[in-house]
């Protein structure tokens, strides 16, 4: 993806074009190719595979959750600290038929729709700015008492 349009915070202002608005996602840079494709795609999946193993916190699973789609990822890395396991997608091993198996419980468009409205719940709560700010200020108040 195009530089800063990586970096979640500036992707969960509202979206100020076209079709995906729906998602209320866009970036810092007003709507690159990269940042409306990705906005795209998110609005046309049901969830989003992410495969990698030994990631080291992966910005990926956060853009599909900010965008209301369920993460399927291993169980390893990153996505133990951002993905909760039943509610906002699934942690699974690495092979082919435990993600076949995760995404079958996402085949049915009520249950993925609710994990993916929790996935977006979560990621805003946790990993948004004002998340950040917030936790940040309670760490600097501590400091300073």
């Amino acid at each position: 993806l195009h530089g800063s349009c990586r970096y979640l915070p500036a992707c969960l202002r509202p979206c100020t074009w076209g079709p995906a608005a729906c998602l209320r996602l866009t970036c810092c840079c007003d709507c690159c190719c990269c940042c409306r494709q990705r906005t795209l795609l998110l609005a046309a999946c049901q969830a989003v595979v992410y495969t990698p193993q030994h990631e080291h916190f992966g910005i990926v699973p956060l853009e599909a959750m900010a965008g209301g789609r369920p993460v399927i990822a291993v169980n390893n890395g990153g996505p133990t600290e951002s993905v909760l396991p039943g509610r906002t997608g699934q942690l699974c091993e690495p092979t082919a038929a435990a993600f076949a198996g995760a995404y079958a419980q996402l085949l049915d468009d009520k249950a993925a729709k609710k994990m993916g409205a929790a996935a977006r719940k979560h990621v805003v709560g946790t990993f948004s700015r004002a998340a950040f700010g917030a936790r940040l200020n309670e760490y600097v108040q501590a400091l300073a008492s």
